[in-house]
């Protein structure tokens, strides 16, 4: 367990210093690039911590028809692998909001 949270904060703390670089390079509004990298980082995150989507499903019906119908599409459930890149991601975006109403 320590192991993870420790894995959660560097994750954070890379990905809040990252969206800081970027902000003080392009002389953007720190909270605002926090918030959108955040949000799209958490995003992306999701995207690939989940499985049995949208995206597979296309993926699966792509390769269907590919093969003339030879192919049975498998229906998998809908699962989310919460891991630290996801939780990371998500800490930093309250991180945003947090520092915008403070």
């Amino acid at each position: 367990m320590i192991s993870y949270i420790c894995k959660v904060l560097f994750v954070a703390i890379i990905e809040i210093s990252i969206l800081w670089g970027i902000s003080s390079y392009f002389e953007f509004d720190i909270i605002t690039i926090l918030f959108l990298g955040s949000a799209f980082l958490a995003l992306f995150a999701f995207m690939i911590g989940a499985s049995g989507d949208f995206f597979t499903k296309r993926a699966e019906m792509g390769v269907f028809r590919l093969m003339a119908g030879a192919y049975t599409p498998k229906h998998e459930k809908i699962t989310l692998r919460v891991g630290p890149f996801l939780v990371g991601s998500i800490l930093s975006l309250i991180l945003s909001f947090i520092l915008a109403y403070i």
